[in-house]
């Protein structure tokens, strides 16, 4: 800060449950500590970098210094999601050895016919655990239904829960997905993560037809035959 030169602003923002934009910076009186606590139940680093930034659109910004303790809340890591050519430098704030256990996202396809198995992989990232030690176990329900479980598996270093549910209803469902609270974890609030899914009617009818079974005739219907959303009926 002071190797800047004495024109050049310095902009402020608290960024926690909300963004705020803090009184400006008076380089030439003594520094005060400001007026911020730590006491944000989210901390969606990426998102809330981006606003602040968009706040000063009209700015010629030339740096982003933040200061943090390193936990994203938000489902998605900041990696590259702050936009603009300013570099970004985290400064970590963290006292002591943080824990936590967040949802990093979900692999699960975007629509199932109604009598299939929904098949959903819960992905999850921890800190300060040993993930051979952790306790309780992951659910997913469907629209507020009762919660089907699952036990957290360690997997080529990644630490993931596997859900089956049978879905019979039609329509677009809201699934949650949850992994469990530990002991001594900084926050729940990264634990949970929601997606919505379609559930169809019924497959798609489907009937080929050929003079001679012929090989490329066998092919394309074993692939028909794989096809999950079609119901293929074959005749020569």
């Amino acid at each position: 800060m002071s190797r800047l030169d004495r024109r050049t602003p310095v902009y402020a923002f608290a960024i926690g449950d909300e963004v705020k934009m803090l009184p400006p910076i008076n380089r030439d009186a003594p520094w005060l500590d400001p007026p911020v606590a730590a006491d944000a139940v989210h901390s969606p680093i990426a998102q809330q970098v981006r606003q602040a930034l968009q706040q000063l659109d009209r700015t010629n910004v030339q740096a982003v210094l933040l200061f943090t303790d390193g936990r994203d809340t938000s489902p998605r890591p900041a990696g590259d999601a702050v936009p603009g050519p300013a570099p970004v430098f985290p400064v970590f704030m963290a006292g002591g050895q943080v824990k936590d256990l967040a949802v990093v996202g979900v692999d699960m396809p975007p629509a199932v016919f109604a009598g299939e198995a929904l098949v959903a992989r819960l992905n999850m990232r921890g800190a300060g655990y040993d993930f051979r030690r952790l306790q309780g176990e992951a659910t997913m329900s469907v629209d507020g239904s009762p919660a089907s479980t699952a036990p957290l598996r360690l997997r080529d270093r990644r630490l993931e829960a596997e859900f089956s549910r049978v879905l019979e209803s039609p329509g677009v469902h809201r699934v949650t997905l949850t992994a469990p609270a530990q002991e001594g974890e900084i926050s729940t609030a990264n634990n949970q993560i929601e997606r919505w899914i379609k559930v169809l009617p019924q497959k798609v009818n489907i009937t080929a037809l050929a003079g001679s079974p012929g090989w490329d005739f066998r092919i394309v219907c074993g692939m028909l035959a794989r096809t999950p959303w079609c119901s293929c009926a074959r005749r020569c």
